[in-house]
């Protein structure tokens, strides 16, 4: 009921209700501490899903803990345990699709695009390889050769990516593009907007008025930012 709260309903306090209650049933059960973290996180509430992440990974060290540790670490800005998370994710499950475009956007964030770009050359899932690219080739300062890539990701993922064409174009300032494709990805339901909040490549919206409206559409509390 947790997840249909939040990832169907965007119901985030009913969310937040059942996920208690499940935790008191279950304290052990890996997945609801998972799902309880995620919420958390999603809402703004970054240490509690860092203290939640942390524990499902010591519930479960060798499962997909891991990558949902790495993942919450990236948001809340530790970006150095987020690389060793993912770096533990990548030894335990290499074929994993999307893990090495994640690990893609921490080296990006620390300031690496080169191996960046060589982690989503090596991402095997052709649609966060496609999307992934142009970040990478945009921060090298290869800025055509990104705006040919983007457009390409456009054509072939647009009905499935939106969000992370949004963030692509947020990671670059283009806020009215940003935000036609948050758009977008509202109307398909596009599972990255319940992260809208705490994503850090759309940090250049926040003091954008419309950032607070596509909060209000997706029921999520609202960012203080603009309030400053």
């Amino acid at each position: 009921m947790g997840l249909v709260q939040s990832s169907l309903d965007r119901n985030w306090a009913a969310a937040d209700a059942e996920f208690k209650k499940a935790r008191e049933l279950e304290p052990g059960r890996v997945g609801i501490t998972i799902g309880a973290a995620r919420l958390a996180t999603r809402l703004g509430r970054l240490s509690e899903g860092l203290e939640l992440a942390n524990r499902a990974y010591t519930q479960d060290p060798l499962g997909y803990a891991v990558g949902w540790l790495g993942h919450i670490q990236y948001l809340s800005g530790d970006l150095d345990a987020a690389q060793v998370s993912i770096r533990k994710e990548i030894e335990l499950y290499p074929t994993q699709t999307g893990v090495h475009s994640q690990y893609a956007f921490v080296l990006l964030a620390r300031g690496d695009p080169k191996a960046a770009l060589s982690e989503f050359e090596r991402e095997s899932a052709p649609q966060f390889r496609d999307v992934g690219l142009p970040f990478a080739l945009d921060a090298l300062g290869r800025r055509s050769e990104a705006d040919s890539a983007i457009a390409l990701a456009e054509q072939k993922w647009g009905d499935g990516m939106a969000w992370n064409i949004a963030c692509f174009y947020g990671s670059r300032n283009n806020s009215d593009q940003a935000f036609q494709w948050l758009e977008r990805a509202y109307r398909q339901h596009d599972g990255g907007m319940n992260e809208l909040k705490v994503e850090p490549m759309l940090r250049s919206l926040r003091h954008d008025p419309r950032y607070n409206a596509v909060l209000r559409e997706m029921n999520l509390p609202e960012s203080d930012v603009l309030h400053q």
